[in-house]
């Protein structure tokens, strides 16, 4: 019993070793807005493994967010024997904007839609990458407001060139991605961040990373609209 534990260890470690060389897509950190009427905004930072994502939201509307994403995605250098692979370093760049509604006092479902571009230093073969994503989510807060729990389920597409000895090639490539984001205070945020990306092809060309898992700190502005009128 113990020999299998570590054979499956070791496993589970190449993989991960393995998943770590220059993936050509790492997925960034779920955009979720938590806000619940207009005027509400927030600020966030996660640091994930393969991603450092900043994200800033804004409610212009009862029931409309807008937002932006910028991630620094990056992998390290790795030398197997006499391969080296310089691993991966982009900045990609995203607008978000999503419907949401407050269907209950402890209840928010958000919609919402974005896209844009990763801009590759290494590998240097990958150019022209772009990136569409729709992203279902439902938040659970309790009622002191200082706990949020919200389950999100994306669906990522990407496409991008890859120069082989000279020939750029088009590849697309879709991504399943059910996540849960937990978030702790109310003005100053503690975030945390899990879940997988799964590719829907059969057959995958080229690595991608299939974990997501980040931490970080949130700030929320903006006055929250009370619930009752006052006489």
């Amino acid at each position: 019993m113990k020999s299998q534990l570590t054979v499956i260890l070791y496993v589970s470690v190449i993989s991960l070793f393995a998943y770590s060389c220059s993936p050509v897509y790492i997925p960034n950190s779920t955009m979720v807005f938590e806000n619940e009427a207009a005027g509400e905004g927030s600020v966030k930072y996660r640091q994930g493994i393969y991603s450092t994502n900043i994200q800033g939201g804004y409610a212009v509307s009862d029931n409309f967010n807008v937002g932006i994403a910028v991630n620094g995605l990056h992998t390290t250098e790795v030398t197997i024997g006499t391969i080296t692979d310089l691993g991966v370093q982009a900045v990609e760049v995203n607008a978000v904007a999503g419907y949401f509604n407050k269907f209950t006092a402890s209840n928010v479902f958000e919609l919402n839609v974005g896209g844009g571009s990763v801009f590759y230093s290494r590998p240097s073969e990958i150019s022209e990458y772009y990136k569409l994503f729709a992203q279902p989510s439902i938040s659970f807060k309790n009622l002191n407001e200082n706990f949020k729990a919200t389950i999100s389920a994306r669906m990522t597409g990407v496409a991008f060139n890859y120069n082989d000895a000279g020939i750029d090639t088009a590849y697309f490539r879709g991504f399943g991605e059910p996540m849960v984001s937990l978030s702790f205070g109310k003005k100053v945020q503690f975030l945390m961040q899990g879940g997988i990306s799964i590719p829907l092809q059969t057959e995958e060309v080229f690595e991608s990373s299939p974990f997501i898992f980040n931490v970080g700190i949130g700030y929320k502005f903006g006055n929250k609209r009370s619930e009752f009128i006052e006489p």
